[in-house]
């Protein structure tokens, strides 16, 4: 779990800092990607998903925030109209619910 935790912070940090390397990532199908990644996020961000064995409960929030980040870059980048319109069109409630929470989440 904490690989998977390591690439999810990764990622969310490509895609925060680095715009140019996020779009060679995603080869010629940066579009689809981005709609991906909502469902990435929409899956990720619930706690559930992190209440495992071996997850260090102290870096929960700096992991979390990482993904915050990075919806809210997704939310307000010049692709945010597909990942807006992936949320609300191909995540069941729950994640779009993450999505929410992702968006307005603040490390405490």
């Amino acid at each position: 779990m904490e690989e998977a935790q390591a690439q999810h912070e990764y990622l969310s940090e490509v895609i925060c800092t680095q715009p140019v390397l996020f779009e060679k990532m995603c080869g010629g199908n940066v579009d689809g990607a981005i709609e991906h990644l909502a469902t990435v996020y929409g899956t990720c961000f619930d706690a559930k998903h992190w209440d495992y064995e071996g997850v260090k409960e102290e870096s929960v929030p700096q992991f979390k925030q990482a993904m915050s980040d990075a919806v809210k870059t997704l939310m307000n980048g010049p692709k945010a109209e597909i990942f807006k319109a992936a949320c609300a069109n191909k995540l069941k409630e729950e994640a779009q619910k993450n999505i929410e929470a992702a968006f307005t989440y603040t490390a405490q």
